[in-house]
């Protein structure tokens, strides 16, 4: 599986769940590609890109 994660400046804003400094896109993101990660570990091989570059 290729995962295609933002990088971008946007990533940086809050996600809507609130204003804590740990709510934004790329915690969540982070937090969620990280416990498929582990969920999945040896089920399926991951790839891992990112934009912009």
């Amino acid at each position: 599986m290729l995962i295609v994660l933002d990088r971008s400046g946007s990533m940086n804003s809050f996600a809507g769940c609130n204003t804590s400094p740990t709510c934004t896109r790329w915690n969540i993101a982070r937090s969620s590609l990280s416990t498929m990660m582990n969920d999945n570990s040896g089920d399926i091989r991951f790839g891992l890109s990112t934009y912009p570059y």
